[in-house]
C-alpha cells in the first residue's frame, strides 16, 4: 500500500493501525498515562513513609520518656535500634535470598 500520508490519516482513508499519526497519539497517550501512574505511586509512597516514620517517632518517645512528662535523653536508644534493626534487615534479605 505504501507509505500512508497525512491527509489520508485525517479522511481515515486507510486503516487506523497503519497511521503513523493514530501510533504518535496513541504512544503519546501511553506515555502520559505511564507518567500519571508514575506520579500517583510516589504521592502514595510518600503518604505511608510519612505515617510510618511519624508513628516510628511517637513510639521512640513514648518508650524514651516511659511515661513521664520529659525524657531522659542520651541514652543509648537510636544507637542500640539501629543496630538491631541492620540484623534484623540482614536477616530478612538473607530469608528472601534463600526462599528464591
Amino acid at each position: 500500500m505504501g507509505t500512508v500520508t497525512e491527509e489520508q490519516c485525517r479522511r481515515n482513508d486507510v486503516q487506523t493501525w497503519k497511521c503513523p499519526l493514530d501510533m504518535r497519539r496513541c504512544c503519546r497517550g501511553v506515555s502520559e498515562l505511564l507518567q500519571r501512574g508514575r506520579q500517583n505511586a510516589a504521592k502514595s509512597v510518600n503518604a505511608v513513609l510519612t505515617t510510618t516514620y511519624w508513628l516510628v517517632g511517637r513510639r521512640l518517645v513514648e518508650f524514651e520518656q516511659r511515661g513521664k512528662e520529659r525524657a531522659v535523653y542520651g541514652s543509648e536508644l537510636l544507637k542500640r535500634l539501629s543496630g538491631d534493626l541492620q540484623s534484623t534487615d540482614a536477616n530478612d534479605s538473607q530469608k528472601s535470598v534463600e526462599s528464591l
